[in-house]
């Protein structure tokens, strides 16, 4: 068994093509995200990767709506975002 912290992985990213990783894959990006007010990130796709984002807290606006606390948001190879 491996054990990882997620306070040692990048914004909350713990399942990737990235270092540090719990679980370094291709096919996919995982991360529990906390957004606070004004955070964003530039526009983006993935070329092989689909992207799961839970959203912890806070809110995030993403194709088109708002976002809160427990929503799980999967973004699929090509899908800009």
């Amino acid at each position: 068994m491996r054990v990882d912290r997620l306070e040692a992985m990048v914004k909350g990213w713990f399942v990737g093509d990235f270092q540090p990783t719990a679980y370094a894959t291709q096919q996919c990006e995982v991360a529990v995200k906390t957004y606070r007010a004004g955070d964003h990130e530039d526009w983006h796709y993935h070329k092989v990767a689909t992207e799961i984002t839970l959203v912890v807290s806070g809110t995030v606006q993403m194709g088109g709506a708002r976002h809160g606390p427990g929503t799980i948001l999967r973004l699929e190879p090509g899908e800009r975002h």
